[in-house]
């Protein structure tokens, strides 16, 4: 029987490695590990347009979806003002993770 395929969401963020000075989607390496130790394999979902806009055909091909911490979410995306405090807010990946997290509930997944 194959391993589960869990889905974890990344941040996309600017990053500096190695030779390299490039716009990144990542996560923390301890999510993969986690869903390892779990028995199953870990993906990384950065976010995407066509996603957000019918998240069926990504969460087909998933047994389970992690939404990793990241940066604040734009209180815009749940009806709310701005707290005087957050920051450095991604609407595109607030919409893709809203947007998987409404259609993995609605399956119940």
């Amino acid at each position: 029987m194959p391993r589960p395929l869990i889905g974890i969401c990344a941040g996309i963020e600017q990053a500096r490695y190695g030779a390299w000075d490039e716009v990144v989607a990542l996560v923390p390496r301890s999510y993969h590990d986690a869903v390892q130790r779990a028995g199953a394999i870990g993906v990384l979902l950065p976010p995407d347009a066509a996603v957000t806009r019918d998240p069926s055909e990504l969460l087909d091909r998933l047994d389970g979806l992690v939404i990793a911490g990241g940066t604040d979410v734009d209180s815009a995306s749940y009806g709310a003002e701005a707290h005087p405090e957050t920051k450095n807010t991604s609407v595109d990946r607030d919409d893709f993770e809203v947007a998987l997290c409404r259609e993995a509930l609605r399956r119940e997944m």
